[in-house]
């Protein structure tokens, strides 16, 4: 995979994938298939920082999406995608790396009937976004506080993003969690039981 340097927060990258191979297809990260060419960059991430990236296509349906490594079973490893359908769209991902480390970024394309190339030309923006909102990430959690053994709060995720995206197979939810959220912070006694509700 090909380094992404931000300068200034932001890099713009451009290329071609009609000249590679396709050697990843993923359908359940992405919602949709990636059989066709595809590119590889790695971007180094600081933990609650967020991240935005930006693909734009010419001439065919790009599929944009994010592994935590180069595992040999991409569909375990990726865990954010994004293909919106049809050409020259932009596919969008926002996402706040909850550790440092390195994310994979994939270019692709999608193979649909109606488009008869399987890559071409990209432009792929990558920006660091400002501090999270307060309660947007696990480390900008909102600390809740009991009063009389009981916490409540009200709150409005609109304007969050989507920090913790669970596919329906996770152990702890039966269903996707691929919507906005938000995080509170809880104080606990060992021995004592809670309810959420």
């Amino acid at each position: 995979a090909t380094p992404i340097t931000l300068t200034g927060g932001t890099a713009t990258i451009t290329g071609d994938t009609s000249t590679e191979l396709n050697t990843i297809d993923l359908s359940g990260c992405t919602g949709a298939d990636s059989k066709g060419k595809d590119m590889f960059y790695s971007l180094a991430v600081t933990a609650n920082t967020t991240y935005e990236l930006k693909l734009k296509t010419t001439g065919f349906d790009g599929v944009l999406y994010l592994l935590d490594s180069c595992s040999t079973s991409p569909e375990t490893a990726c865990f954010r995608g994004a293909n919106a359908g049809g050409s020259y769209t932009t596919e969008k991902i926002v996402f706040t790396a909850s550790q440092a480390g390195t994310v994979i970024v994939g270019v692709d394309a999608s193979m649909p009937s109606t488009y008869s190339g399987s890559g071409g030309a990209f432009t792929l923006d990558v920006a660091e976004l400002a501090a999270p909102a307060a309660g947007d990430t696990c480390g900008s959690a909102i600390a809740m506080s009991f009063v009389a053994g009981k916490a409540q709060v009200t709150g409005d995720n609109s304007a969050l993003n989507d920090y913790l995206a669970l596919p329906s197979a996770a152990s702890c939810t039966s269903n996707s969690l691929s919507g906005k959220d938000v995080f509170y912070s809880v104080p606990v006694t060992a021995g004592t039981v809670y309810r959420a509700k």
